[in-house]
């Protein structure tokens, strides 16, 4: 996912300073984001399962971090990935920089997202999708779904039992 036009940026755009605006507003209010429920169950039953965790996510890293620090999860994840640019926030690079670090053929990876555009990425890099419903789009049809986080840890179970 590039700009249309080489060169082009948001940052040079009339809307600029209204995605400046909502990011000062974003940061003012960081620390009241909220989990989904069992978010924190969840992540402990994958992590038992011996599953690697990676939190992609098209947010800024200071951002991020403030989000998540009410929540503690700082441990939780193996590593954390944010945009390194507010005016072309795709998380994209982000996680092509860790496919890359991380050796993982991308056929072992699972990306699990909410939004058209997390399936775009994923289908780009050949790894498997699965959308959750409880976020930014409605599910388009395109890939397996969950509605509720806790139904992670018995569909990775019965996955991996598959796989051995």
């Amino acid at each position: 996912m590039r700009p249309p036009v080489p060169g082009w940026s948001c940052a040079s755009s009339p809307t600029s300073g209204a995605v400046a605006l909502y990011l000062d507003l974003l940061a003012e209010r960081a620390d009241e984001s909220r989990l989904h429920t069992n978010a924190r169950q969840t992540l402990a039953e994958v992590s038992s399962l011996g599953i690697r965790q990676v939190l992609a996510s098209a947010t800024l890293p200071d951002l991020l971090e403030a989000q998540m620090a009410p929540h503690d999860l700082k441990g939780a994840f193996e590593v954390v990935l944010g945009i390194e640019d507010p005016f072309r926030a795709s998380k994209r690079d982000a996680i092509a920089r860790w496919l890359a670090a991380s050796d993982l053929p991308a056929e072992q990876v699972l990306l699990i997202g909410d939004t058209n555009h997390d399936f775009e990425i994923a289908e780009e890099f050949g790894a498997s999708f699965l959308h959750f419903s409880g976020g930014h789009q409605v599910h388009g049809g395109r890939s397996p779904s969950i509605s509720s986080l806790d139904h992670l840890p018995r569909l990775l179970s019965a996955v991996r039992a598959d796989i051995r």
